[in-house]
């Protein structure tokens, strides 16, 4: 695949005709009757769908399909503003200092950035992604001590397993967690900000430790050669210790170019600590020009942490999981 030129491939399937799948049925396939701009609304259609993967099988159905729904522009327009007026962005002049993308700014990318070249837009403007979540599986071993009285020469090891998890939504929220617990047991009950508790027997400790946050992508962060990276992303959130607030930065890569901004690598772990309070005993925050709490800041080790992977939640699934909770019929639903 690597030594194919897929644009050049699909701009060859400009004038193919839907065929009958076997040469000897005989009848007038109706689909041929319909022009391409009827076939181009509904792939809008299927792209404003929650689930992409209902365009890309109608892309992949036939060489027209394809031509029209991975070679035209309006699939890849559709796609950008599907994603990207999703995304919050730091912004210096706001006194929030954290929007919303608009269409103005989208467009202003797409001409002057980007050379009016939507898929050249996807490839290379980092985003967060909804249809799933961010797990980070962290392992790694340390010294034990010995029992007492031992006559052991070198002490035990331990081996210390745990996963992070990481649900991001298009409101400017998230959800995060650390626990012990294997993603079949988790990721289905993070899907929905608004309902997850209800899917959770608190009877159990992990659930108290589910945090919500804020975050937002810092438009702009510079790489080491002074250009504009624009994939730092900034999460805020409370955590199990009062008056403290957490901020984890990462930096959106992929894994390949098949896999676009798959991955979240670890920056910093940082903390804010609140001394002051006010008369209703709740803390005072003073917000500086990164939208950033002001306080006492310190960082966290993260020697021991691990990237964070995107997996995609297939939604049919998680439904079928919540019916069932009661039973506790927990699947693996990670593709």
């Amino acid at each position: 695949m690597s030594k194919v030129n897929i644009r050049e491939l699909l701009q060859s399937y400009q004038y193919e005709e839907y065929k009958p799948y076997d040469d000897e049925e005989e009848g007038k396939i109706l689909i041929n009757i319909l022009p391409n701009d009827i076939i181009l609304n509904i792939i809008k259609i299927l792209i404003k769908d929650n689930d992409l993967r209902n365009w890309l099988n109608f892309c992949l159905i036939c060489k027209k399909n394809a031509y029209l729904g991975l070679y035209e522009t309006i699939s890849w327009r559709e796609i950008s503003e599907k994603i990207y007026l999703n995304q919050y962005y730091y912004n210096i002049n706001n006194s929030n200092n954290r929007e919303l993308f608009n269409e103005n700014q989208l467009n202003y990318e797409f001409n002057f950035k980007f050379n009016k070249n939507w898929l050249k837009l996807l490839k290379e403007k980092p985003f967060i992604k909804f249809n799933g979540i961010y797990i980070s599986c962290v392992n790694y071993q340390k010294e034990g001590g010995k029992a007492e009285f031992s006559s052991a020469w070198i002490n035990p090891i331990k081996f210390i397993t745990y996963y992070r998890y990481y649900k991001f939504f298009p409101n400017g929220k998230f959800l995060k967690l650390l626990t012990i617990l294997e993603p079949s047991k988790i990721i289905f009950k993070l899907n929905n900000f608004n309902n997850w508790q209800k899917l959770v027997n608190f009877n159990n400790e992990w659930e108290k430790k589910v945090f919500q946050g804020e975050w937002f992508i810092d438009i702009n962060e510079s790489d080491n050669n002074g250009n504009n990276g624009n994939n730092k992303l900034i999460c805020k959130s409370e955590g199990m210790v009062l008056n403290y607030k957490f901020i984890d930065e990462f930096k959106i890569t992929s894994s390949d170019k098949y896999h676009r901004f798959n991955k979240l690598e670890w920056i910093k772990m940082k903390y804010i600590k609140y001394e002051q309070q006010d008369e209703t005993n709740n803390v005072n925050r003073n917000r500086n020009e990164l939208g950033i709490d002001e306080g006492e800041i310190g960082e966290l080790s993260i020697d021991n942490e691990r990237f964070f992977k995107f997996h995609r939640i297939n939604e049919n699934e998680v439904n079928e999981l919540i019916k069932n909770y009661e039973s506790n019929k927990y699947l693996d639903i990670i593709e």
